[in-house]
């Protein structure tokens, strides 16, 4: 499964295209707010990248729980640019780790 969403950054903070303080912020909330709301929530790893060609800036994110019934891998990718920001979230069911790593990368090199 794959959810994207835009929204305005918060607090309406206008943010450079590869903000590390701002991006290192939100990685940080969000990995807290899901380990509130997920019993089982393991983060895995993060990591900093920027996007080639753009200089985007990135937080990926990627964790393991129990979501639908069964356990998840789940990547979430952050990055945020003047006063807008996205999310993007692979979820994917742990036997698949393959299929998962493959649409992760597709989406980070935009290929």
């Amino acid at each position: 499964m794959i959810a994207a969403e835009k929204h305005p950054s918060p607090g309406g903070l206008n943010v450079k295209d590869n903000d590390g303080q701002f991006l290192d912020s939100v990685a940080t909330d969000f990995a807290t707010q899901q380990a509130t709301a997920l019993p089982d929530f393991t983060k895995l790893s993060e990591k900093s990248l920027t996007q080639k060609g753009t200089g985007l800036g990135l937080r990926q994110i990627d964790s393991t729980a129990t979501q639908g019934g069964g356990k998840t891998l789940d990547t979430t990718l952050m990055a945020a640019s003047n006063t807008r920001m996205a999310i993007v979230q692979v979820i994917s069911r742990l036997s698949d780790n393959a299929g998962h790593e493959t649409l992760v990368k597709q989406i980070v090199s935009g290929k």
